[in-house]
């Protein structure tokens, strides 16, 4: 065999294994950028927003807040475990869940606040959709 076709077909596989490894640096810097970028947000997130809570309905961002401060979130969580161990009949867990959301719109004071469920809102929307004038009277 000839000294340049040698040559020829050394210097083919070595352009094909730099493609190779050029692609997979590519991949490895994209890789990189993006979990830095990542925790970037995460970072900047947790600085400008308030707190990481690890609980057990998840990871989620805490905004500060006075009402839900680590103290509140940690004797709701108390109680939750109470109910899971101690409470003898079934109970419905959205009920529970809504319960406590009006109750916290409730505890404001204000006659004027109030939180619905969307069934609730629903009904409130058609109970309301009449066409209204001046003097407050509606026209169904």
């Amino acid at each position: 065999m000839d000294y340049r076709v040698l040559y020829q077909v050394n210097e083919a596989e070595q352009k094909q294994k730099y493609r190779k490894g050029m692609g997979v640096g590519f991949l490895i810097g994209f890789f990189s950028f993006l979990l830095m970028m990542a925790a970037t947000f995460l970072i900047f997130c947790v600085g400008m927003h308030g707190n990481i809570m690890i609980g057990r309905s998840g990871v989620s961002l805490m905004r500060d807040s006075q009402i839900f401060d680590v103290k509140t979130m940690g004797k709701l969580e108390q109680l939750a475990a109470y109910v899971d161990a101690y409470y003898y009949q079934d109970y419905d867990q959205q009920q529970v869940r809504d319960s406590m959301y009006a109750g916290l719109i409730q505890g404001l004071g204000d006659k004027y606040s109030a939180y619905y469920t969307e069934e609730e809102y629903q009904r409130i929307k058609e109970n309301n959709s009449g066409t209204y004038f001046g003097i407050g009277m509606g026209m169904v």
